[in-house]
């Protein structure tokens, strides 16, 4: 076995340990810290730099040889070599010095720096992978084997977390709608009794009502009746009276009567009168307000 093959075997056993790890991870920062602990066990490299542009903003990664700082994402940042690389995704092969990163040039000490660039594209998923290596840490023509396998297995592992989140979010979402359904349901129910409360108490009113006023009819017409059945029957012997005792006798006594009749229908009209307003309190506007 040559040397580069058992370099390759070596390898791809490290590759398999990454994979693994890699299929356990549960979300995207654990994902990011086994990137980092594996890499160097994959390649050489002195700076490793992933650009992701999905259906959210630009978010992008970056891993330095021996950095003990875990990776995370940044939003928005791109480099000019990298919106060449989303424009026309040719892959980019260049030398670079220290200053390549201003920002970061205290973390990368290079002696021939090359610069390899590398566009793919996953359906909704488009990236780009940047390497940095140098006479130190050679990248050669054959690794990039080994880091299509790396890049496959990261945006499968990816996107899978993706959509295990997007997944929790519309469970988040449908329990969220669920309980507002339930909440307006009590409140419905609520409604409901209340006003099934409402109509049964008005209900019984109406019907106390009715019976006072039933009662009040049959007292009435009980009342009426006394002072005009002696109207009547009065009128029925008048006509065995003289003249003279008809007005002495019998038609003083109809006036009396009459005047009963009239005070009865009197307290008839009142009690009726003060009936109805109860009755129409009870089912004023103002009530079905309260």
């Amino acid at each position: 076995m040559t040397i580069y093959e058992n370099k390759y075997r070596i390898t791809y056993e490290a590759f398999s340990k990454f994979s693994a790890k890699l299929s356990k991870a549960n979300d995207k920062a654990e994902i990011l810290e086994i990137v980092q602990k594996h890499l160097k066990y994959l390649f050489n490299y002195k700076y490793f730099r992933v650009l992701l542009k999905d259906d959210i903003p630009l978010k992008s990664f970056q891993i330095f040889y021996n950095s003990k700082q875990l990776p995370e994402f940044i939003i928005n940042k791109k480099f000019s070599y990298e919106e060449e690389l989303l424009e026309n995704h040719i892959p980019i092969q260049k030398s670079v010095t220290n200053d390549f990163f201003e920002e970061n040039s205290e973390e990368i000490n290079l002696v021939n720096g090359k610069l390899w660039a590398w566009y793919f594209n996953y359906q909704d998923l488009q990236l780009c992978v940047s390497i940095i290596s140098d006479d130190e840490k050679p990248f050669i023509v054959r690794d990039i084997e080994i880091l299509n396998l790396l890049i496959d297995t990261f945006v499968t592992k990816y996107q899978q977390i993706k959509l295990k989140n997007r997944l929790h979010q519309k469970n988040v979402n449908l329990q969220n709608a669920i309980n507002v359904i339930e909440e307006q349901k009590f409140q419905i129910s609520k409604i409901v009794y209340n006003q099934k409360n409402t109509i049964e108490q008005r209900t019984k009113k109406l019907k106390d009502q009715n019976n006072r006023l039933a009662e009040i009819s049959r007292l009435n017409a009980h009342n009426v009746r006394e002072p005009l059945s002696r109207i009547l029957g009065l009128i029925e012997i008048a006509e065995f009276y003289k003249e003279e005792d008809l007005r002495k006798e019998i038609f003083e006594k109809i006036k009396t009567s009459a005047i009963d009749l009239d005070q009865i229908l009197q307290d008839i009209i009142n009690k009726s009168n003060s009936a109805i307003e109860k009755l129409s309190s009870h089912i004023s506007p103002q009530n079905d307000a309260r």
